[in-house]
Formats: C-alpha cells, sequence, structure tokens
C-alpha cells in the first residue's frame, strides 16, 4: 500500500507499479513494447488524469475498484477477488488496483481480508490511501506499506509545467489538479472570474460546461482566494464565504445549477 497526503504522486507510482508487476519482462519502468504494455498505454502516458483513462482500459490481467460516490462497496471488492483467482492471460500475474483504499466500507475491508491474508498465486494487489486512519487494523496489518512524503514546490513545478507560485501554493494538495489547470487554463480563468461582479456572468455559463472534477477544482480555488482575502483583510466573512463555497462541492454531480449558489455566498461582498 502506496499511502501519504494527497498531491504526493501516489495515485502515479501505483499506475506505474501495476503496469510493470503486469509487463511481460517483467522490467521497471514497464517495456512499453510487450502486449500488456500496449493494452496498459493510457496508464503508462498518461496524458491529464490517469484514473480518467484508467476507466477506458481493457486488460484481461488488471481489475479495480475505484471509489464512487466517495465509497468503495463490497461488490467491487467481490468482483476484484473473482479476477485475482483467475489464470493470467497475457501477463505472468494477476494484478488488482484499490483507489482510494480508505474508502472502503467496513463490509469491503472485511471481505477482502481473507484474500490478503492468503493471496492467489501470482496475484498482487496495489492500494493507495490518502488516510490510513480510516482503515481497519486487521487489513493494515495485512499490508506491505510504502509511506510516500509530499511534493516540493520545486517538484511539482515539474512535474506540472507551471511556475506560478500563487498556484502552486492553492493547489497543493494535487499534483493532478495541477497538471489540468496546465493543460485547460479555462479553469483557473472561471475560478477568478466568478469572484469579479463584471466577469461573473460569462464565467458562471462556462463554469456549467465543465465536468463534475473540474467543477469541484474552480470552488476550490474560490474558496482559497476568499480564504486570502479573509487573511489580508482580517474579515472572518470573507473565511465564512470560503467555506460556504467549499460545501457546495457536495452539490456538484446532481443535475443542479450552482453558479446562482455561489451569487448568493458573495452577495454580501457585492
Amino acid at each position: 500500500m502506496l499511502s501519504g497526503p494527497e498531491g504526493s504522486g501516489k495515485i502515479i507510482l501505483a499506475l506505474e507499479l501495476c503496469s510493470s508487476l503486469l509487463c511481460t519482462q517483467r522490467s521497471y519502468p514497464p517495456c512499453g513494447r510487450c502486449p500488456s504494455c500496449k493494452l496498459l498505454k493510457g496508464l503508462i502516458e498518461p496524458k491529464i488524469d490517469p484514473l480518467k483513462h484508467l476507466q477506458e482500459l481493457s486488460h484481461p490481467d488488471f481489475c479495480f475498484a475505484i471509489s464512487e460516490r466517495s465509497e468503495i462497496r463490497i461488490d467491487q471488492i467481490r468482483k476484484v477477488i473473482d479476477s485475482l483467482g483467475l489464470k493470467p492471460a497475457i501477463s505472468k500475474a494477476k494484478v488488482a488496483l484499490i483507489y482510494p483504499a480508505d474508502e472502503m466500507n467496513v463490509f469491503a475491508q472485511n471481505a477482502l481480508l481473507k484474500t490478503l491474508e492468503e493471496p492467489p498465486g501470482d496475484s498482487y494487489i496495489v492500494m493507495v490511501s490518502h488516510s490510513r486512519e480510516s482503515l481497519l487494523k486487521t487489513v493494515l496489518s495485512r499490508l506491505f506499506e510504502i509511506r510516500c512524503p509530499p511534493l516540493g514546490d520545486e517538484e511539482l513545478k515539474a512535474l506540472t509545467g507551471i511556475e506560478d507560485n500563487s498556484l502552486i501554493n492553492k493547489l497543493r494538495a494535487s499534483a493532478l489538479s495541477l497538471k489540468k489547470i496546465k493543460e485547460k487554463p479555462i479553469i483557473l480563468e472561471i475560478a477568478k472570474g466568478l469572484g469579479e461582479p463584471l466577469k461573473f456572468q460569462r464565467a458562471s455559463q462556462e463554469f456549467e460546461k465543465l465536468d463534475t472534477k473540474e467543477q469541484k477544482m474552480v470552488l476550490y480555488l474560490l474558496s482559497q482566494s476568499l480564504n486570502e482575502k479573509a487573511i489580508k483583510s482580517k474579515n472572518i466573512d470573507f473565511a465564512r464565504k470560503a467555506q460556504a463555497i467549499l460545501e457546495l462541492s457536495n452539490s456538484l454531480g446532481k443535475g443542479l445549477k450552482i453558479a446562482p449558489h455561489i451569487v448568493l455566498i458573495l452577495s454580501h461582498e457585492r
């Protein structure tokens, strides 16, 4: 299990590890040429979000359980267990990824215990955890854990290609978010526009066109800007608005228009 704070590069390392275990040459980094590596090209060379590529991949010896609505359910873990019980088709091993492991509910964790205790031959389970304290002690005791420290500013700049120190500080918690903004700068433009009365209408229209993850990034950036104002002006009202903006994230993906709620939260400032 790779554990550590968000933004420490755990998922990228985990996906590369999975690719190497499945590589028929058993090389690290993966060779990139064998049949297995060709199937996993989206993992080895992710463009923006490797998890998005993960959902589109099809490899007979690779399975995964990814959190859905902040939870990994027992039926997802049972599918992983069933897959690991089959013989490898093109690779020399079966590999499963669980991400993030700390979002397995208690039933899912208990269902996994026996497999962790006695895994099928030639099988590996790679887990990524942002908060190891959320895992049962019985699960933790059966894992080999590698701690991943947070990335420094220079590492984040090298990984994402972003040189803006202010943006690095705001999104330090997620290297993938920084990389996403590098690839799609309109996310940052919308976040800035939502905080400016003259640009709000256009920014709110563009906001509704973003996918849920991108909208969440915008809300986070906007809340960080409000927190900065709270610190500079020593006005707690900005801090309250920042918290209210963050709480809107819970309503994303439910078919609701969020922009009008942002107006209500910021209206007093206007």
